[in-house]
């Protein structure tokens, strides 16, 4: 049986599918099973110009658009003969010591069963970028940075089952969910392949979307967001993902509870609107007056400064004497304590969060106050959005953000359910607040929304009601995907083990 095999699907006449396929011969030499899944469309052209140079090369027509991608691929697996299977799914080029590496880490131990790695993305002529990706066994995003080439057991395709024929958008994502629900993930972190072409352009249409898994590094993730899916992808995807959780026993079934809240006779304001700040002084004032100057008045504004040096103090102290503001001022701390220090110090029935550099609109907390006392079963009330820019210019493109994905289980798989909240503080200090000591200032309410879904409603507000700032962070402010994952991975797990807890699964989590 020979040790690795690799599949090849070929969907336009690039020049450089030889370069792959030569890099792979000169680490497998011609004993490499190679098998290109060429579609009809440029089958001739990609047949005539890599025959010459790679003599030992499958090549298969296929017809990606009838046929469907999943269908191919298992056509490809069938024909496999290695223990190894290698996912090579756009023109890269396989640097010394790739195969081996992967094979070796592969079969380092029977649990093992994916292994993906690190590589260098060519962004223009003799410009190149360092891509460190991130999965594992939580990870239910299908946005995950994995990158083109994977190597998989043959064992555990046979095992787990091929990809579902039945799917177009989400087979990479269902079978990847398959495979971590009961083996180990392996990332090599050595850089051992270059993507060589940049395949943004094509990825609109490309039938073959979902088996990139990363985001080339001049793109927006905007453009590959669950947020611009259609009807038939967002379905897809949802149920592969019930699926995965139904399999873990994370699946929640049962139904909500009401909302017990004894802050209904305070005699202070109805909603406390909190901001944390750090750094922000050329947006905080907006952010101030976006409040100060809404129809609805019954509120009071905490901003809780995370010790500030750019004048964002001196920014908030115009403001103390022109509405029901107070200022907060702790050091060495993060979002989620800035959060709960505010919550303290509240006396609202209801907590509302806007970050400070964006911005509420006229009718923000009229609109979250009157849903919320209609709705007293619900402990989470959060809005629509829209995008803007700078210089608060709208960033049409991006349109209106309305979630319609949003449901207590696949709020699992997305980064978050929408920007606008308002929480029943009762449930906030019943919760224990923010994350602070594993979340910090990055996924803290996404981690909290988790934690309300299991218990309470969360109520949609089907209305645009905050303006999320864009494009205006400096480098030094990003958060890398790395750290993102991490916190996002937390998260994720945390609530796998409290769900299935709730169901009353056995075993501690869904690991293998």
């Amino acid at each position: 049986m020979r040790k690795a095999t690799f599949i090849i699907p070929v969907l336009n006449a690039s020049g450089r599918l030889n370069e792959t396929l030569n890099s792979i011969i000169a680490q497998c030499g011609e004993e490499a099973q190679i098998i290109c899944l060429v579609d009809s469309a440029v089958y001739s052209f990609t047949r005539e110009s890599a025959a010459r140079d790679c003599a030992s090369v499958m090549f298969l027509k296929s017809d990606f658009k009838s046929e469907g991608v999943a269908r191919i691929l298992n056509r490809g697996i069938s024909l496999s003969e290695g223990d190894v299977i290698f996912f090579i799914t756009q023109p890269v080029i396989l640097l010394p010591g790739l195969v081996d590496t992967y094979i070796k880490n592969l079969l380092s131990h029977e649990s093992i069963g994916y292994v993906y790695g690190n590589f260098i993305e060519e962004t223009g002529p003799d410009k190149e970028v360092v891509r460190e990706v991130k999965t594992d066994n939580f990870d239910y995003s299908e946005a995950s940075q994995i990158g083109p080439v994977r190597a998989i057991k043959r064992e555990v395709l046979d095992a787990v089952g091929y990809y579902d024929s039945g799917l177009k958008h989400s087979f990479d994502y269902d079978l990847r969910l398959r495979i971590f629900e009961r083996f180990e993930i392996t990332r090599v972190e050595e850089l051992l392949y270059k993507v060589t072409n940049n395949v943004s352009e094509a990825r609109s249409n490309d039938p073959v979307k979902p088996l990139y898994c990363y985001i080339p590094s001049n793109d927006n993730p905007q453009n590959y967001s669950y947020l611009q899916y259609n009807h038939e992808e967002e379905k897809e995807y949802r149920e592969s993902c019930f699926g995965s959780l139904k399999r873990r026993g994370a699946f929640l079934t049962h139904s909500s509870i009401p909302v017990e809240c004894n802050h209904g006779d305070t005699n202070g304001p109805q909603v406390s609107v909190i901001i944390p700040l750090y750094n922000r002084a050329e947006y905080i004032g907006g952010a101030i007056e976006s409040v100060l100057n809404g129809a609805w008045k019954d509120f009071e504004i905490i901003i809780v400064d995370n010790g500030s040096s750019d004048g964002s103090v001196g920014a908030v102290e115009k403001y103390l004497n022109e509405g029901n503001i107070t200022l907060l001022k702790i050091k060495a701390t993060n979002t989620a304590g800035a959060l709960n220090l505010g919550i303290r110090h509240a006396r609202g029935k209801y907590i509302c969060q806007l970050d400070s550099d964006d911005l509420y609109t006229p009718k923000t907390l009229g609109t979250l106050y009157s849903y919320m006392e209609s709705n007293p079963g619900s402990a989470l009330g959060v809005s629509y959005y829209d995008c803007i820019g700078p210089d608060d210019q709208a960033l049409a493109e991006y349109g209106v953000v309305r979630h319609p994905e949003y449901d207590r289980n696949n709020l699992i798989r997305t980064d978050g359910l929408g920007a606008a909240r308002i929480w029943h503080r009762c449930v906030l200090e019943e919760l224990g607040g923010f994350d602070e000591e594993n979340l910090g200032s990055y996924g803290e309410d996404y981690d909290l929304a988790l934690k309300i879904s299991e218990k309470y409603d969360i109520l949609r507000i089907p209305y645009v009601l905050y303006h999320y700032r864009m494009n205006h962070k400096r480098a030094e402010e990003k958060t890398d995907y790395l750290m993102r994952h991490a916190k996002k991975t937390f998260a994720r797990r945390s609530v796998i083990m409290r769900r299935r807890l709730i169901n009353g699964a056995s075993g501690e989590d869904g690991t293998p």
